[in-house]
């Protein structure tokens, strides 16, 4: 055993020489063969439950992280959980055939709630390595079980089982097989079979259309966990008869040409409104005059809950009472409106041409500029009334003034102009005239 272990360390040394030789030669950067191991990557899932076995997986590791497939130490687990019936494996030598990496399977389990982790250890050198963090939940002890408020007898519907742990959290973990039962005993009701939650679940799974029944009132569905007393009902189902015919509602009266509005409401033998009728209708009508026209065939949605309103999606054209029938497609479900008074177009309004006549109001005549006014719509375009005068302007100043005689209608100013003043230019002129005539008195005085 020792010879062997020796001889392969001696082919690895010499393989990692020969190789880095060739990464020299050829200029490589990359190498292409890990070191030894230096640390260990510990997997392990990011949620478990309380006391589930779950698995976890070793990598030997290099300094730069890749895998060192010719590990082969024995490795030795410990955690931070010390609550009773929480396990690891045990010590594991790895062998040739695991390259470095080994998972174990369903070999690990914890049981204190919260934030755990796992570490592994080489049992003969510093090599160790712990996992990520662990939630560690509450497992499952009830059921959720969803289901519709209303369903149709007879008529396929989803169930939802949700695996829920006492503080009503779901346990993504559950693994369970559950099994179905219903309140409801008569012939043509079914369930969902036996299932088994897998890891994509995550704790909730839906049965897509996989309950019936068929006794009309209140029903229920449960789930119960098959090797556990897990389990859950769901909520009250009310079963109700399906439509048996088609309530057609549309106006008393209509005018022929003009577009109105039908609505087609899905009935039960009750006259209750079957809210799960998902048939396709088609329509016809009494009135076959040109011009006359019906809805499409429409396929009632879930959104509807057994009523649909086609919006101006019908017109008669021929005088007198006619009817509009909607009818299943794929059944004997039929309706027929009542009767609806088709009505002539009332006669065109005579245009105000047509109906003036000599005795009309006449026309009133404007105001013109400087005349009196109490109102502006008594002044001529373009004028304003102020100061009770047809005005040019609004003239709204404290010192302006419409009424000035002479210029009665011109906004005028009130204050008196300034008077004149002599520029400086001027005043320099009158000046030096005043010094040449004194200066020529001068010279032509005797002496």
């Amino acid at each position: 055993m020792g010879s062997d272990s020796l001889r392969r360390g001696t082919i690895r040394v010499l393989a990692t020489h020969l190789l880095s030789a060739i990464v020299v030669l050829l200029g490589w950067s990359t190498p292409l063969l890990a070191a030894a191991a230096n640390h260990f990557a510990v997997a392990a899932p990011a949620t478990v439950a309380a006391g589930a076995p779950f698995s976890i997986t070793v990598t030997a590791l290099d300094a730069s992280d890749m895998v060192d497939t010719a590990y082969g130490g024995t490795v030795h687990f410990t955690k931070s959980d010390s609550g009773a019936g929480s396990f690891v494996p045990g010590d594991y030598t790895f062998a040739p055939g695991d390259n470095g990496v080994h998972t174990f399977m369903n070999s690990t389990g914890l049981v204190t709630l919260g934030i755990q982790t796992v570490t592994a250890t080489d049992t003969t050198s510093a090599i160790t390595g712990t996992s990520n963090d662990i939630n560690v939940i509450a497992p499952a002890n009830h059921f959720l079980v969803t289901a519709p408020a209303t369903v149709t007898a007879g008529k396929a519907f989803s169930v939802t089982v949700s695996a829920l742990n006492p503080m009503n959290a779901i346990d993504t973990t559950y693994r369970g097989t559950i099994h179905f039962t219903k309140s409801d005993s008569g012939a043509g009701s079914f369930l969902p079979a036996d299932y088994t939650f897998t890891a994509a679940d995550n704790g909730v799974h839906t049965f897509i259309n996989g309950a019936g029944l068929v006794t009309l009132g209140i029903q229920t569905v449960t789930a119960t966990d098959t090797a556990s007393s897990i389990t859950g009902t769901s909520n009250d189902i009310n079963v109700i008869a399906p439509a048996n015919h088609l309530l057609v509602t549309a106006p008393a009266t209509v005018v022929a040409g003009a577009p109105f509005s039908v609505t087609v409401t899905a009935l039960n033998p009750m006259n209750a409104i079957d809210t799960t009728y998902t048939g396709t209708i088609h329509f016809t009508k009494s009135d076959s005059g040109a011009g006359s026209f019906l809805p499409a065939n429409y396929n009632f949605v879930s959104a509807d809950n057994g009523v649909h309103t086609f919006v101006n999606g019908a017109a008669l054209v021929t005088l007198g009472i006619q009817t509009v029938t909607a009818t299943d497609t794929a059944s004997s479900i039929t309706g027929t409106s009542d009767d609806i008074l088709v009505t002539a177009p009332p006669s065109p309004t005579p245009s105000p041409s047509m109906t003036s006549t000599a005795s009309s109001t006449p026309t009133r005549t404007l105001v013109p500029q400087g005349g009196g006014c109490s109102d502006p719509s008594q002044c001529a375009t373009g004028l304003f009334c102020s100061q009770a005068v047809c005005c040019d302007s609004e003239c709204t100043a404290p010192n302006e003034s419409c009424a000035i005689p002479g210029r009665r209608g011109e906004c005028i100013s009130t204050v008196a102009a300034p008077a004149p003043v002599m520029s400086n230019m001027a005043l320099m002129a009158a000046v030096a005239m005043l010094i040449g005539i004194a200066a020529l008195a001068l010279i032509r005085k005797p002496r």
